[in-house]
């Protein structure tokens, strides 16, 4: 998915995502995140998370990709 197709889905989430997405581009380094999530939505499909930033390029140093590999946990079904 384009971060683009995101930010029109859910702007609080792409808003946070360029942000993750800038800092693996400038840094050129791997970015791990992983935690709880939907502890305030009722309605909440997954529980946890773990996600890892990866910066792609072909000299090392310039990143013209990211690709972003996440793990999901979902609600257990009532």
């Amino acid at each position: 998915m384009c971060l683009s197709m995101i930010e029109m889905a859910s702007p609080d989430l792409g808003k946070m995502m360029r942000g993750l997405d800038e800092h693996v581009r400038v840094t050129a380094d791997p970015f791990a995140v992983r935690g709880w999530v939907g502890r305030e939505m009722a309605d909440a499909r997954f529980v946890y998370f773990e996600s890892i930033f990866l910066p792609l390029g072909d000299d090392g140093a310039t990143v013209d990709h990211i690709a972003c590999i996440s793990v999901y946990v979902p609600k257990a079904p009532d």
